[in-house]
């Protein structure tokens, strides 16, 4: 084995999760070379995240492996429910099926595809294939076994250091690099390395937010019994929230079929000893969860707490964060690993563009400048979400809510008296007096769930049990689908990689004869509300609410965090709007096709998406740029043209008022599928003739890229 190795290349990637590695497959297809270094020497197994949105959807339609995650995905009805009961084979209480309203429509007219439900091993097993297959050509790596020990960077670049671990070298580490450290140089590095990032440590950024929510215990077991009796009940779901007085949890079904599970039971540092939750006390909690006697197997258990917190910033010269490493959630509404992979996407086109030499490093500034506006709404969001999951727990008489079920009753016990009952008693009688807290919490669950709850035998926990069924009923518990916030995120504000349209007569407001609301001000955020950082009060329109903290249905804050109403807008920073068109070989495809570049275009290439009608002006006005500029034309006929010269035809109409500007005038959209121009109209933008259309295109082409002139 040699001692050392040196490699130069253009991005380092610390991180092996499922962002790292889409990472890894975009800076591939933009003819960036990459080493990806993956301190673990095999993939974990352990599920955690599981549910693909819409939007992250689309990044992997656009990477080529759709196919793959539809085809381990399970059956929709088996997911498309969360179901609350008191066991999972035990009684009820209420469903939610959050396919059956508007809402669903709403998301499958908004984009080519719809949102999965995978575990994440698998997701990650799908891209490490796709990313390990780009390498070979693009003189990419990836490497694992191997940690990141050091990091420097200067003005010129980043050196780093990888050590070998012990035992390293597993299933897809490279041959080459059994050296036992290997020195890096690079241009950039994109710290993936998850919620404990060494990375992020080194860049001394702290992460900003309130103490974690609660702490949980996620275990991983197995039970293939349990589909048959839930298929047969009818009780499919992706989630299962269990009240009962002997256990209060929240079960995921990764996969009903082949009985993948995991169980997210509460944990409670400050009050209950280490070894309260130990393999015995897990498997005591999921049997009363299950509430009948089947067999299941253990698999694994980890501890986390629920964090909504984001690093002070994003990048710091060349290094960048993303994924876990950037941000943390609470899962509801699944925006974790969703926001990771669209800071890639946001990212990675920036890097090849810059790689290439045609943009300037500036361009990467904007990274924090669009990303961190995102993730801090994404947090208050979740953060929201979590309080509405409370609500239908507080319907049922457990105030502390889910799935606190005892802690309101535990709060009487002072914590120095819980300490000293877990420290002072001798030896023999120490591990029950670890559990001291756990004695707590049952009692207090069996008074607030039998005797004050929804089990009582009298009329108040009939009047519970309606009550919590009211509560889903009514739209109003932890929902799954956010089509505002998904698909309705704009990029805009200082040091955003986009132009804001010209004012005319002091007036900046959108709104084109073809465009109904042109600027599509409600369109809301990403995932949380893709920018605003203003809490439950919702801030700008365009970026959507927040989502505070607290539970309240009623407030104005929470109706408008609440509200998943769509406008599609083609407004600066906005997400190209979905339409169907048929392609020259009669192919239905997606507007998003229009981004998707010939293989004699740069991938990495801006797209200028004009009408039939004024594709003459603005191809001659990018022949007056003379082809240096990353940008190319892509032409929508209307529906009685011809798919002719690589145009694409609207075959039912629509895509003219979708797209919201004058027949002759433009959008410009990144590769990321962001507009950053939109020429509203000829006479607006006082362009007369190509020459004028050439200037107004350059401008605006320095500012978005960054720089003055292509090299």
């Amino acid at each position: 084995m040699a001692a050392a190795s040196r490699r130069r290349v253009p991005v380092l990637i610390v991180g092996g999760g499922p962002v790292g590695l889409y990472a890894s497959s975009l800076l591939s297809s933009y003819g960036v070379p990459s080493l990806l270094v993956e301190r673990s020497a095999q993939p974990s197994t352990h599920p955690r995240a599981h549910l693909i949105n819409t939007r992250s959807m689309e990044l992997l339609r656009e990477l080529g492996v759709e196919p793959e995650v539809r085809a381990q995905t399970p059956p929709m009805s088996e997911w498309q429910h969360f179901r609350y009961c008191s066991t999972l084979l035990g009684e009820q209480i209420a469903a939610q099926d959050h396919m059956a309203g508007s809402t669903w429509a709403q998301l499958q007219a908004a984009s080519p595809t719809e949102m999965q439900h995978l575990s994440q091993p698998k997701l990650a097993a799908i891209l490490r294939a796709d990313a390990t297959r780009r390498a070979a050509k693009s003189g990419a790596s990836l490497l694992c076994g191997y940690e990141c020990t050091l990091l420097e960077q200067d003005g010129t670049g980043v050196r780093a250091k990888l050590r070998r671990r012990p035992r390293g070298g597993g299933a897809w580490a490279e041959a080459e690099a059994e050296a036992e450290v290997v020195h890096v140089e690079a241009e950039d590095v994109l710290g993936c390395d998850g919620a404990h990032s060494s990375v992020r440590r080194w860049l001394g950024l702290s992460m900003q937010g309130p103490p974690p929510l609660q702490h949980f215990k996620s275990v991983h077991f197995t039970a293939p019994e349990l589909w048959p009796r839930l298929r047969d009940a009818n009780k499919a779901a992706m989630l299962y929230f269990t009240f009962n007085s002997d256990a209060v949890a929240v079960f995921v079904a990764h996969n009903l079929q082949q009985g993948e599970w995991v169980a997210q039971l509460p944990f409670f540092p400050g009050i209950e000893g280490d070894d309260a939750l130990d393999e015995r006390a897990c498997a005591a909690a999921i049997r009363a969860c299950i509430g009948r006697e089947v067999d299941f197997s253990l698999k694994s258990a980890t501890s986390w707490a629920m964090r909504a917190v984001v690093a002070q910033r994003l990048s710091a010269g060349r290094i960048h964060l993303m994924g876990d490493a950037a941000h943390q959630f609470p899962p509801a509404g699944a925006f974790g690993a969703n926001t990771g992979l669209q800071d890639a996407h946001n990212l990675c086109w920036k890097l090849g563009a810059v790689h290439h030499r045609h943009a300037g490093r500036a361009l990467l500034r904007s990274y924090d400048a669009e990303r961190r506006p995102v993730a801090v709404a994404n947090a208050e969001l979740s953060v929201h979400n979590y309080h509405r999951g409370l609500r239908v727990a507080s319907a049922l008489g457990l105030p502390a809510a889910l799935p606190h079920a005892a802690e309101a009753v535990a709060d009487a016990v002072p914590a120095p008296v819980a300490s000293w009952l877990r420290s002072t008693v001798p030896a023999p009688l120490r591990r029950a007096v670890s559990g001291s807290g756990s004695v707590v919490h049952a009692v207090g669950r069996r008074v607030l769930v039998d005797v004050l709850g929804h089990a009582a035998p009298h009329p108040l926990g009939r009047s519970r049990r309606d009550a919590a069924a009211r509560v889903v009923g009514s739209g109003a518990a932890l929902p799954l689908l956010f089509p505002r916030h998904e698909l309705g995120f704009v990029y805009e504000g200082a040091g955003a990689a986009t132009v804001p349209e010209a004012v005319v007569g002091g007036d900046d407001s959108s709104g084109g004869s073809e465009g109904g609301s042109e600027g599509g001000s409600e369109g809301g955020s990403e995932g949380g509300s893709e920018g605003g950082s203003s809490g439950g009060s919702g801030g700008s329109g365009r970026r959507g609410g927040g989502g505070g903290g607290g539970g309240g249905g009623g407030s104005v804050a929470a109706r408008h965090v609440e509200d998943e109403t769509l406008q599609p807008s083609t407004a600066p920073g906005a997400r190209m709007p979905h339409h169907w068109l048929r392609s020259a070989d009669g192919t239905r495809v997606s507007s998003h096709e229009l981004l998707r570049p010939p293989a004699a275009h740069a991938a990495h290439a801006l797209a200028l998406v004009v009408d039939r009608g004024g594709a003459a002006l603005w191809a001659a006005a990018l022949h007056e740029l003379s082809g240096a500029w990353p940008v190319r034309l892509a032409v929508v006929a209307p529906a009685e043209g011809a798919a002719e010269d690589g145009a694409f035809v609207d075959p039912c109409g629509g895509w003219a008022t979708k797209r919201q500007v004058q027949p002759c005038g433009a959008l410009l959209v990144r590769p990321d599928g962001h507009v950053a121009w939109r020429c509203h109209s000829l006479a607006r933008e006082g362009i007369e003739r190509p020459a004028d259309a050439a200037e107004r295109l350059e401008t605006v082409l320095q500012r978005v890229l960054a720089c003055e002139a292509p090299a």
